[in-house]
């Protein structure tokens, strides 16, 4: 399940580089394909991540039935809805790890992952200076380095205990 996570959001990244390489790199706030994509990999990340630290297969089906709920819903209803189902999972997410973990360096991920993509987006959306765009990515990328720090240390919690 981790590996599927780190994969979708793998390909989250990949579908917002395509989705720029139609707008020459300008931020447009639509609905496209790749966009889509891009939502549904994170969707899928967290929801993987959420799954990976329970043996619940019921409660692994709703993540996933929620990731899917996201994708039918985006052409339908567009990027609100999605976004919620989004903070829905990442709060299961941050649940999960919380009881797993207990490792306090896991709310660097909602600081950097939910709250500065957040401000920068909303800077952008606001303002349209392309700079707000920029600072999104190493956002988005400094919650995943925290999330991989976060299993490693536990790692080696582990190796250190046997």
């Amino acid at each position: 399940m981790l590996l599927l996570g780190f994969a979708c959001f793998s390909v989250a990244a990949f579908a917002e580089m395509l989705d720029h390489t139609e707008t020459s790199w300008i931020y447009i706030n639509r609905l496209s394909g790749w966009n889509g994509l891009f939502y549904a990999g994170l969707a899928g990340g967290l929801a993987s991540l959420a799954a990976a630290v329970t043996a619940n297969k019921t409660f692994r089906m709703m993540l996933y039935l929620i990731v899917l709920a996201g994708i039918v819903a985006y052409p339908l209803l567009g990027k609100g809805v999605v976004i919620s189902f989004q903070s829905i999972i990442t709060t299961i997410f941050l649940i999960q790890w919380w009881k797993r973990f207990r490792d306090p360096l896991l709310w660097v991920y909602p600081i950097c992952g939910v709250v500065l993509t957040t401000v920068f987006g909303g800077m952008l959306s606001t303002s349209g200076d392309q700079i707000w765009h920029v600072l999104i990515g190493p956002s988005g990328s400094i919650s995943l380095i925290t999330v991989w720090v976060i299993l490693s240390r536990a790692d080696k919690k582990q190796s250190l205990s046997n």
